[in-house]
């Protein structure tokens, strides 16, 4: 990996189901304390590429640098121990287990900073402490997001794989939602946002990749694409 700044560096990847080719030739980067989003319609493949970056799909061909090591075809438990994460789009959590349960398993890898980090999640979702015992699956659809985050930062990742955090939630717990995912990024995390809410994704990110099916076909900075006359109409509904 040339570029030392680079936290993740995608190269000509390709991710097949049987004879359909979810991925082709997919090139992208992520700097170290970069904001990116990756916009495009359902089915363009952006879960896809999220999966196979974190090893639950394979590799065709290619390779995914991460912190200077191809990770391409290693396994997924090994792939999070070195500090990358996904939060999956739904506000996956462990539904039958309490919040303080959740957010335990998070910090399964990093429990010696168990009460800093959990300070840390009190900042960002304060709602969260008065419901640790709270059984997670009857919190809200937002509450829910926002514990799968919290879950994440449980454990410090050097990269945040976020896919669909607006999915399912109300206008106002989505921009909630992306309030926090621009502070995280103050802070000094480096995440890579999946969404197909192209106007959020482009007002918080600083850079931006458009995808179509399984291929990248514009990248740049995110307030050029967003006064892109072709992607304001395809994507954000603006003649």
């Amino acid at each position: 990996m040339e570029n030392r700044n680079k936290i993740l560096k995608v190269e000509n990847l390709a991710v097949s189901y049987g004879p359909i080719n979810a991925i082709n030739s997919l090139n992208l980067e992520i700097n170290q304390g970069e904001l990116v989003a990756l916009i495009g319609s359902n089915g363009a493949g952006k879960t896809s590429l999220l999966k196979a970056i974190i090893g639950i799909h394979r590799a065709q061909k290619g390779q995914i640098w991460f912190l200077g090591k191809d990770i391409a075809r290693q396994p997924t438990d090994r792939i999070v121990n070195s500090g990358l994460c996904l939060i999956p789009e739904g506000h996956i959590i462990f539904s039958s287990m309490t919040v303080l349960e959740n957010l335990q398993l998070g910090a399964y890898h990093s429990f010696g900073d168990f009460d800093q980090n959990l300070d840390r999640v009190f900042t960002y979702f304060p709602v969260l402490k008065g419901r640790l015992k709270q059984t997670a699956g009857t919190l809200s659809g937002g509450e829910q997001q926002m514990l799968a985050i919290g879950r994440a930062l449980m454990y410090k990742p050097k990269l945040i794989l976020l896919d669909e955090p607006s999915l399912g939630l109300a206008p106002k717990i989505v921009a909630d939602i992306f309030d926090i995912i621009v502070e995280l990024n103050k802070e000094g995390y480096s995440i890579l946002v999946a969404e197909q809410n192209a106007k959020k994704a482009l007002e918080c990110s600083s850079r931006c990749y458009v995808m179509r099916t399984g291929e990248i076909v514009l990248t740049g900075f995110s307030r050029d694409i967003m006064n892109n006359p072709k992607i304001r109409q395809a994507y954000l509904g603006i003649g």
